[in-house]
């Protein structure tokens, strides 16, 4: 099966991170990571990761769509970003992911420490599952590849 890695993408380790322990036990278990971070370079994103000076916006995206199509699973991860200042920005991108996801009937696994998206009704109801931890989302998505 093929799984896609989606969420947050900026310049923070966190972003990557959890990508990576992800891909290892996708490979160990004899499926497909999709990693829309497989191509970019954390180094040269703009500010807040909108952008990549190395990758067009075009292909990135274009690219992103085209994974979530050829996705089995989609794992999106929302980690709740907040600010100093208590302002945050929404990632965009992954709004985007997941309701793609959705749409195309993907079964969908989202990750949140965010109680405002754990406990959307338009979150609820079109996950598979919602959990707080990427520990506890290897466990359902574990379930889903055997």
């Amino acid at each position: 099966m093929k799984v896609y890695l989606g969420g947050t993408i900026n310049a923070e380790p966190w972003t990557k991170n959890w990508r990576e322990w992800m891909t290892e036990r996708i490979l160990t278990m004899g499926h497909s990571p999709l990693n829309p971070m497989r191509y970019q370079n954390p180094e040269t994103f703009t500010r807040d990761g909108l952008g990549d000076t190395s990758t067009p916006s075009s292909f990135f995206w274009k690219v992103d769509m085209g994974d979530l199509a050829r996705a089995d699973v989609v794992l999106g991860h929302y980690k709740r970003a907040a600010t100093p200042d208590g302002l945050r920005r929404q990632s965009i991108g992954t709004w985007m992911e997941l309701g793609i996801a959705s749409w195309l009937h993907k079964p969908l696994i989202v990750i949140t420490d965010d109680p405002d998206v754990r406990d959307h009704p338009a979150i609820q109801q079109t996950s598979a599952i919602v959990v707080p931890t990427v520990d506890e989302a290897w466990i359902w998505l574990r379930k889903l590849l055997t």
